[in-house]
């Protein structure tokens, strides 16, 4: 007999609580992959700042090394933008650094609550 004839000759109410189940246990299994994505590991974190800053400084050195070029200006704007780059570094990090400690505050009280 194949399955669809046997599917077709056991109890619906059966089937029903097998799917039930079935769906459950993927339903846990979504979760816990979901929950294991969400949190970065404290090196990607220290990681992710370190990037925020050497992009600021990287970005804002290029368009002054353009900007350069294109005006024959000489180092100076290398140099203006090489700290406007920084300070958007800075400040990159500062932001991300909050967003941080808020995820913690809140996994934190998710954790609380549970007790």
């Amino acid at each position: 007999m194949s399955d669809q004839q046997q599917d077709r000759d056991t109890d619906p109410d059966d089937r029903l609580d097998a799917l039930g189940r079935r769906l459950h246990g993927l339903d846990r299994t979504a979760r816990a992959s979901q929950s294991a994505q969400r949190e970065p590991a404290p090196m990607g974190r220290a990681l992710q700042l370190g990037v925020d800053i050497a992009a600021g400084v990287g970005v804002g050195a290029f368009i002054g090394l353009m900007l350069d070029r294109l005006l024959a200006t000489g180092p100076w704007l290398m140099i203006v933008f090489l700290f406007v780059g920084f300070a958007a570094g800075v400040r990159n990090v500062i932001r991300r650094a909050s967003e941080f400690g808020v995820e913690d505050e809140a996994k934190n009280l998710d954790i609380g609550d549970e007790n």
